[in-house]
């Protein structure tokens, strides 16, 4: 507790004993705050800035390829994806819901990239013209420079579904090597409707879902 005291025809303060001046008292604050704002400026952020990946929601049509769309037979998705550091790759993988049920697994496409990179994910499902009973995928990483690029074949869900994209709604920072769901497709009995959330909590309530879910890891990481 602070208490104020006539000492020689000055003010001087006591705090829990400790007798000084207000001029003492002043200069002894002024000694703290600059204690506390060194060490505040001194701490390490660039762990946290190398570790920053911000994943925002975007279009996979845009601008004038937007009225091209319901001609192209193409359901998919795009995010955009920023990383800060060096050293990195980026990861995707899908999963198979059904009924509840996660069906499949599997790791897709993957490329290390720049320093910090800035860039998108995007995904395609279109029929395969060879088989009407299989969707054929396309995972693309891509930046200003060029693209990589992953396609394969998954069974289709049943004809009597209807679908529907399940996108994200937010930009998001998520921390190295952790995965989120980026982007679904859901297809459901016709009549239900759908719960277009979260993302994995959608999948996991639709009669048939897939999942595209993005992470990024260090290289080092990855050799061990």
């Amino acid at each position: 507790m602070q208490h104020d005291h006539i000492v020689d025809g000055y003010t001087s303060i006591s705090l829990g004993g400790l007798f000084m001046s207000k001029k003492t008292y002043f200069l002894f604050l002024c000694y703290i705050l600059s204690v506390i704002l060194f060490v505040g400026c001194s701490i390490d952020t660039s762990q946290i800035e190398e570790n920053s990946v911000h994943i925002e929601p975007s279009n996979l049509f845009q601008g004038d390829t937007e009225r091209l769309k319901p001609h192209l037979g193409i359901i998919g998705g795009l995010v955009k994806v920023s990383i800060s550091g060096s050293n990195k790759s980026i990861f995707t993988r899908y999963e198979i819901w059904e009924n509840g049920e996660l069906k499949s697994s599997h790791a897709s496409f993957s490329t290390p990239v720049k320093n910090n990179f800035n860039g998108e994910v995007s995904v395609s499902l279109k029929d395969d013209i060879e088989n009407n009973d299989l969707f054929k995928v396309t995972i693309v990483i891509s930046h200003a420079n060029g693209y990589g690029a992953s396609e394969f074949t998954i069974p289709k869900f049943s004809r009597d579904l209807s679908f529907s994209p399940n996108e994200l709604r937010k930009a998001i920072d998520i921390k190295e090597g952790e995965e989120v769901a980026v982007w679904s497709l859901l297809a459901q009995s016709k009549g239900r409707s759908f719960f277009c959330g979260d993302i994995e909590e959608s999948a996991k309530k639709a009669d048939w879902a897939f999942v595209l879910k993005v992470s990024v890891k260090d290289n080092q990481d990855n050799k061990e």
